[in-house]
């Protein structure tokens, strides 16, 4: 488990694709482990971005 990590995913890798230089990871998701609240993070167009949390209503 990340320390700080918003979410946690324990997966077992159910098959992978090579794709050119990369490999594509093919997961069957066996935990899902919710840490504290916050801000996310997303990179999208070559760059990183912030993502707000949604309060809660």
């Amino acid at each position: 488990v990340l320390a700080g990590a918003l979410t946690t995913f324990d997966c077992r890798i159910a098959s992978a694709v090579e794709v050119g230089t990369h490999a594509v990871l093919f997961c069957e998701v066996l935990a899902i482990v919710e840490g504290p609240p916050g801000d996310g993070l997303v990179y999208a167009g070559r760059r990183y971005a912030a993502v707000a949390a949604r309060a809660e209503s």
